[in-house]
C-alpha cells in the first residue's frame, strides 16, 4: 500500500511538472507571436506613412 501511494505521488508530481512546463512554453510562444504581430504593425504603419508622404 505504501509503495502504491508513493507511485501515485510521483505520478502527480510528474503531471504537475509537465503542466507547468507546457504552460511556460505556451506563454513563450504567445509572447513571440505578439512580438511578430507588433513588428508587422510597425512595418504597415511605416508603409502607410510613406504612401501619405508620396500623396502629399
Amino acid at each position: 500500500m505504501q509503495k502504491l501511494l508513493e507511485i501515485v505521488v510521483w505520478v502527480l508530481f510528474g503531471v504537475c511538472v509537465a503542466t507547468m512546463t507546457y504552460n511556460v512554453l505556451e506563454k513563450e510562444s504567445l509572447s513571440n507571436r505578439i512580438t511578430e504581430i507588433q513588428t508587422t504593425q510597425s512595418v504597415i504603419q511605416e508603409q502607410q506613412n510613406e504612401m501619405l508622404n508620396i500623396l502629399d
